[in-house]
């Protein structure tokens, strides 16, 4: 048995009889929860390789002529449920990609298919992530707007294991190498929609696997066993990371810093501005090998720094108080 749910209070047994016993994801859609998997029949009801479920009973809905495989993923996208993974028809024509819309089964992009791990709908779009896609675009995301497929970004390389979005960015977690051009440190790749960008520069001795928000913190999970040299067994949160409105921003102390990743303008807020009236705040701004591209006194609340002609990259910003020294990061990207 691999189907059980929960009650409130406890795991309710929900005795069944499925062949084989592959059940890899979950989706409600038109009020049903619908189950894909390497499956064939459930307590005698045949659907194969996707069956839902309607509260009390099992529905029929399988793909006709599936041969064999695995659909890892589903995703509800306009008004459609979509299926993706390893999978094929009875005439061995590899499938890995197909489209449910409640009556009928089609193939979105004929030929398309591959190891896709994980689908997410963002900016009205339905991206995928995985390895050894098939057919056009090949990459290791793509993206689906119901007409075209399309890559996202450039020389993104690693297998990306899920894909969340989070405020106003799309995640990328896995064993991710370089994302446009840029190498990704801790396995995490942030999307905005035009470019992708590191989300720290914090060394993972092993992949982070997933990432998630919980009482407006980051928290992943993976193999790592060390992260900057520190031992840190396999489930993290970021220090001081915080959802802001429509910007992922960062906050350490006082001070908070957003957008991040920025293209033209870096913004900082003091929450206490009382705490340094008497006295002021040093910023000092350092790119990755300690050179000092700014530094000013702020005894404000809000301050805006221009950084539209520095190179993209990383760069780190240290807050000085009259008892405290905090050090943010942030990235500048390119558009």
């Amino acid at each position: 048995m691999s189907f059980t749910r929960w009650n409130g209070n406890c795991w309710d047994s929900l005795i069944i009889n499925h062949h084989p016993n592959v059940f890899e994801d979950l989706c409600v859609y038109n009020n049903l929860l619908f189950m894909s998997g390497e499956i064939d029949t459930v307590n005698g009801v045949y659907s194969p390789m996707d069956i839902s479920w309607d509260g009390n009973n099992f529905v029929s809905n399988g793909l006709p002529h599936w041969s064999g495989g695995n659909p890892e993923v589903c995703c509800v996208y306009h008004n459609a449920i979509y299926f993706a993974g390893t999978f094929s028809d009875s005439l061995g024509q590899l499938y890995g990609f197909v489209k449910f819309d409640g009556t009928n089964w089609s193939m979105p992009s004929p030929g398309f298919g591959g190891f896709i791990h994980s689908m997410a709908v963002y900016h009205d779009e339905l991206y995928m992530s995985g390895n050894y896609f098939v057919g056009s675009p090949s990459n290791y995301i793509v993206k689906w707007n119901d007409t075209i497929l399309s890559a996202v970004g450039n020389e993104f390389y690693g297998e990306a294991w899920h894909l969340r979005v989070i405020g106003d960015k799309l995640f990328a977690a896995g064993g991710i190498d370089t994302a446009d051009g840029i190498p990704i440190h801790d396995n995490l790749a942030v999307w905005d929609g035009s470019h992708w960008s590191d989300f720290s520069n914090d060394t993972f001795n092993n992949g982070v696997m997933d990432v998630a928000v919980y009482n407006n913190e980051l928290y992943v999970v993976g193999a790592f066993t060390k992260i900057n040299g520190d031992s840190i067994g396999g489930v993290a949160k970021y220090q001081g990371w915080y959802l802001g409105m429509n910007d992922v921003k960062k906050k350490q102390g006082e001070v908070v810093v957003y957008p991040n990743p920025t293209t033209t303008t870096l913004r900082l807020h003091l929450s206490s501005p009382a705490t340094h009236e008497a006295s002021p705040l040093t910023i000092r701004i350092t790119d990755v090998l300690g050179e000092e591209l700014y530094k000013e006194t702020w005894s404000g609340i809000d301050t805006s720094i221009d950084v539209s002609k520095w190179s993209e990259g990383v760069y780190f910003i240290t807050i000085i108080s009259q008892d405290t020294i905090t050090i943010q990061k942030f990235i500048k990207i390119i558009k």
